[in-house]
């Protein structure tokens, strides 16, 4: 007849730390063997251990037990892969927060960077404007005062037109100014899109790495429980 497949497994525990091996003879019918005839098929010997260093909490696999194949078998002590788990999970997300926070940082800084340039534009179009009026104004203050000279023009027509002059000075004035301070916030909006993005990449950096760590610690948290390779009975 043929012979049964045997799980074999031994528990070593040093203090805390133990290491599990599972041992599987595994025995497969010959696909040539005739119907009905007897056959013993050569053992397949598989060996499954975990990299914990934890204590085994509970064994499901007594001895002459049939298991079928991905049974539960062996359960170790897992708070401290657990807790590591969370904990790169916690990383992962923080990382990809702020990525997410420096990217709109960025945007918004290119957002600002863009208005104040409009306005330094808008600043030197009028103050152009106000350039010409000036020259206009100037000229007609100097034809108003040769009209005055000869009694052509009172000295209400020149206290007027010398006014406008004046206004016209400080209008360019505080246009020059405005196209001064939207340059400069132009640069710093710049400056800060500049240093948004350099935070946006290394926090990519940082994703990249916690995503790594995640893998190692899911990968461990899987180590917290053997399995049956295939069907079998359980020997101790």
């Amino acid at each position: 007849p043929m012979k049964r497949v045997v799980i074999v497994f031994v528990v070593l525990t040093v203090a805390l730390t133990t290491g599990l091996w599972l041992k599987v003879r595994e025995l497969r019918a010959a696909k040539e063997a005739p119907a009905g005839s007897s056959a013993v098929v050569e053992a397949t010997e598989l060996v499954v251990a975990s990299k914990l260093g934890a204590r085994v909490v509970a064994v499901h696999a007594k001895e002459g037990q049939r298991v079928k194949k991905g049974a539960l078998l062996v359960e170790l002590d897992c708070r401290e892969p657990r807790a590591l788990l969370a904990a790169a999970t916690a990383k992962l997300r923080a990382a990809e927060g702020q990525a997410a926070a420096a990217a709109a940082q960025a945007l918004a800084a290119k957002g600002q960077a863009r208005a104040a340039r409009a306005q330094s534009r808008a600043a030197r179009a009028q103050g152009k404007a106000l350039a010409a009026s000036k020259a206009l104004t100037t000229r007609q203050e100097k034809r108003i005062r040769s009209m005055e000279r000869a009694g052509g023009a009172t000295a209400a027509d020149l206290d007027r037109i010398t006014t406008q002059l004046t206004q016209v000075d400080r209008q360019l004035a505080a246009l020059r100014a405005q196209h001064a301070a939207s340059r400069g916030q132009a640069s710093a909006a710049a400056a800060r899109a500049t240093a948004s993005k350099r935070q946006a990449a290394a926090a990519h950096a940082t994703i990249a790495a916690a995503r790594a760590e995640l893998t190692r610690a899911k990968l461990l948290a899987e180590d917290c429980s053997l399995h049956a390779p295939a069907d079998a009975v359980v020997e101790h």
